[in-house]
Order: C-alpha cells, then sequence, then structure tokens
C-alpha cells in the first residue's frame, strides 16, 4: 500500500494513528485494517471514475477538492469521512454516465 502510494511507514502509521512499529510488528491491528479498508475503497471508486488506477492513486493523495474545503481524498480518509467521499465519487460516475 505504502509503495503504491508512494508513502513511507512513518506516514502510513501516523494516518492510522498508531506508533510506526505497530506496522510491522502488528500490521493486521484495527487501526491499520481501518485505514487500508477505507483508503482503498476510495481508491476503488476513484479508478471505477477514471478508469486508470495510476490516475486514482495520484488524484487521492494530490487533488484539493473543492467540494470539501480543498482537502485531499487522503486527508477525508484520515478524518473518516469516507462515506462522504464515496457519495461525491458516485455523483461523478453518474454524471459522466449520463
Amino acid at each position: 500500500f505504502g509503495e503504491a502510494l508512494n508513502m513511507d511507514l512513518r506516514t502510513l502509521a501516523e494516518q492510522a494513528g498508531v506508533h510506526r512499529n505497530t506496522l510491522s510488528r502488528a500490521p493486521g491491528s484495527r487501526a491499520v485494517q481501518d485505514l487500508l479498508r477505507e483508503a482503498l475503497r476510495v481508491i476503488k471508486a476513484a479508478s471505477d471514475v477514471s478508469e486508470d488506477l495510476a490516475k486514482a492513486l495520484f488524484w487521492y493523495r494530490n487533488e484539493p477538492l473543492a467540494v470539501f474545503e480543498y482537502k485531499t481524498a487522503e486527508r477525508l480518509v484520515i478524518e473518516r469521512r469516507t462515506d462522504d467521499l464515496l457519495r461525491y465519487l458516485m455523483s461523478l460516475e453518474a454524471g459522466a454516465a449520463g
């Protein structure tokens, strides 16, 4: 996950709210798994909209979203606003589909 997003372990641990050693000693911890699950839900939805995984990964970390006060999808996942973000992505997909 970290490699795909060009993210170091320290950053990933901070986002999950755990000590960096938790990633190697207890990668199955609830906090880590919750973060990964929510992030992957968003990345999958973004990939469905863009039809390009590389673009979805870049968007997740780097694209400020005006509708969310210019926060990135990554920041919204950290703030536990995944459902809001998924609704936003579904509206984009519905608009693109007609």
